[in-house]
């Protein structure tokens, strides 16, 4: 008996569909196709209401006693508790980085992993790339580009790399 969470897609190749029959924002998709290994989809899309160092401790990047003395060095400091953190060595820049994609709901690219699509990456000229310090790394579907963005709520430079692409931009 075969398992109905199972379909076959074009070629044969397997892919998992949840019980419902749909998939979920592709991340089911992404999550076996080895082109996008080093792509961590959040756990949920859209920006939320939690304070970023409650998403440092629920990734468990830091541990919860850390992150208070975090914040109470902080206000000490004038400083944000996330930096506090970077600086004395217990969270990485990439955890970071990984939070803070969470936080706004964001797909989390880790560019030592993930194989950048260079016909992709072409797309926009490198004075655009370093302007807007974004890059276009792959296709997400036939009219989706997935660009890996420092500042991924920087409107301008997402229409910019959309109108200059003739893409939809899915920023990550």
């Amino acid at each position: 008996m075969t398992d109905p969470r199972i379909t076959y897609e074009r070629q044969t190749r397997l892919r998992a569909v949840p019980p419902s029959g749909e998939e979920i924002d592709g991340a089911l998709a992404r999550d076996q196709d080895p082109a996008w290994s080093g792509v961590i989809a959040p756990t949920r899309r859209g920006s939320s209401n939690r304070f970023l160092t409650d998403v440092i401790v629920e990734l468990g990047l830091c541990t919860r006693d850390r992150v208070d003395e975090a914040i109470a060095a902080a206000k000490r400091a004038g400083t944000t508790p996330e930096h506090v953190l970077v600086a004395a060595a217990a969270l990485t820049p990439d955890g970071l980085a990984r939070a803070i994609a969470e936080r706004y709901g964001l797909d989390f690219i880790d560019l030592s992993v993930f194989t950048v699509d260079m016909t992709a990456a072409n797309l926009v000229n490198i004075t655009a790339a370093k302007r807007y310090e974004a890059l276009p790394v792959g296709f997400v579907d036939q009219r989706t580009l997935l660009v890996a963005m420092a500042d991924p709520a920087n409107v301008v430079a997402i229409d910019d790399i959309s109108i200059m692409t003739g893409y939809e931009v899915r920023q990550a």
